[in-house]
């Protein structure tokens, strides 16, 4: 399987940020879906992030294919209903004590990846 197209391969290259070996994310997206089936086996639903793909509720692991951690994962949560009841807050000057604000901050807000 080819995960990035030559013709963005180029591209990416002649701008100086160039995508790792084919290999290299070949076992980055192995490992995203071993991890999936463990994270489902937990209870969890998960997924491996793929280019163009919707997002679901749940966990999604998405794999680096550039830079140095190329192959590395990412694993985020996507809660929507968490999110809009963040925005709902900000946008309605609610209390930053109310629960679902201090939630919002807890899970959206915190960095998912480093």
């Amino acid at each position: 399987m080819t995960y990035i197209d030559p013709e963005g391969r180029a591209k990416a290259e002649v701008h100086g940020h160039p995508y790792a070996a084919e290999e290299v994310i070949a076992a980055g997206y192995d490992l995203a879906g071993r991890v999936c089936r463990e994270l489902r086996r937990a209870g969890l639903p998960a997924d491996v992030e793929h280019p163009g793909t919707q997002r679901e509720p749940g966990v999604w692991v998405e794999v680096d294919s550039m830079g140095e951690y190329a192959g590395g994962l990412c694993v985020r949560w996507n809660a929507p209903e968490l999110g809009e009841a963040g925005m709902r807050a900000v946008t309605e000057r609610q209390d930053p004590a109310a629960p679902e604000w201090k939630r919002y901050t807890e899970v959206v807000l915190l960095p998912t990846c480093s």
